[in-house]
């Protein structure tokens, strides 16, 4: 397996650290071992169904170990990622399937009857394979994870292949799908360790949506290293405080308001917070008045500030350190492998 590519992270990680957790959702848990495990299952049942390198294939979850399985065994057979924002509506679904021209969905049972008026009008969709299956004529999960382990896909992908299409609406018009390659993907995460601070030891909570650039990006950078994942389907700052309790997550991606939700949550005093090393923030300004009170509740936590954009594969500038509280309205500093240039329009 080219070590390139995300996708040998599977190979690596069960090899050096088998029983070490990886993954924490509200339903199960998974080992590295385990999570190979499942990935080399998916990757034989998608390609049973006909599934090639460089096929389109749309994701459709919530926060869940089974959409970073997806996510795995899509990057290392080489097919091209579409993951779909879950809080859409049926038409934009339905944009984003055509214009993509993704062939197979993978999805979960809550979303299944959408799917099904949605492929009325969408004849490219080959198949659709759902978590916990209910609707007709939809392959159940379990099935496909029982097929034959596929050690190595029929075509290796390369460094500058797609990975995924993530589709933004960040100009006017319908939304523009960013192409984004192995290369640029595994870049990304490598900026996230190196001036990002993701660690290998890390357990960071998501309950940011993982079909966003910065949580994808971030989720792949601690994995990449080792690190452990806790997902959650939506965020919920109780939840999240009695979480860092029992499962000693030391870092938090948070938008500002996710922040203050934290600050405002009832029972804060009350929980051991000491495993807590780091907030990533980001997606909108940050108030200098919720920087100090931050500072002022977590004066041992490190908190940055970055600024990206989806088809830069998210990261591009970092403000930390001693920056982060000193400067105001600003953005940061490039990230380690990230080049910017200031022109006029």
């Amino acid at each position: 397996m080219n070590p390139g590519h995300i996708g040998y992270l599977v190979d690596r990680n069960a090899r050096k650290f088998p029983t070490k957790e990886a993954i924490s959702d509200h339903r199960g848990r998974w080992s590295y071992a385990r999570l190979r495990q499942e990935v080399l299952g998916i990757v034989g049942g998608l390609c049973s169904l006909g599934v090639k390198r460089k096929d389109r294939v749309a994701t459709l979850m919530t926060n869940r170990g089974e959409l970073i399985v997806s996510y795995l065994a899509l990057f290392r057979m080489g097919a091209i990622l579409v993951p779909l924002n879950t809080r859409l509506a049926d038409p934009e679904w339905e944009y984003i399937l055509r214009d993509s021209g993704a062939r197979w969905i993978i999805t979960e049972s809550m979303f299944e009857g959408r799917i099904a008026r949605i492929r009325e009008r969408l004849p490219q969709i080959e198949e659709v394979i759902s978590v916990g299956a209910q609707e007709k004529g939809v392959i159940g999960w379990e099935e496909i994870l029982t097929a034959p382990p596929m050690e190595e896909p029929p075509q290796e992908p390369g460094i500058e292949d797609e990975l995924y299409i993530l589709y933004t609406s960040g100009t006017t018009g319908k939304p523009k799908g960013a192409v984004i390659t192995h290369q640029n993907f595994l870049w990304n995460a490598i900026n996230g360790q190196i001036t990002g601070g993701f660690k290998g030891d890390d357990v960071v909570y998501y309950g940011l949506p993982l079909f966003h650039a910065a949580a994808m990006g971030g989720c792949f950078a601690t994995m990449l290293l080792g690190g452990k994942v806790v997902l959650r389907p939506r965020f919920d700052p109780v939840e999240l405080l009695e979480l860092v309790e029992s499962e000693r997550i030391t870092r938090v991606p948070a938008v500002p308001p996710m922040l203050l939700a934290i600050l405002e949550a009832p029972g804060l005093e009350k929980k051991d917070l000491s495993s807590l090393r780091a907030f990533n923030t980001g997606a909108t300004t940050i108030p200098q008045s919720l920087k100090e009170r931050l500072h002022e509740r977590f004066p041992w936590v490190e908190i940055t500030d970055s600024y990206g954009l989806t088809e830069a594969t998210s990261y591009c500038t970092v403000l930390a350190g001693k920056e982060f509280l000193a400067k105001k309205a600003c953005v940061g500093r490039p990230h380690a492998y990230v080049e910017i240039r200031v022109v006029d329009e």
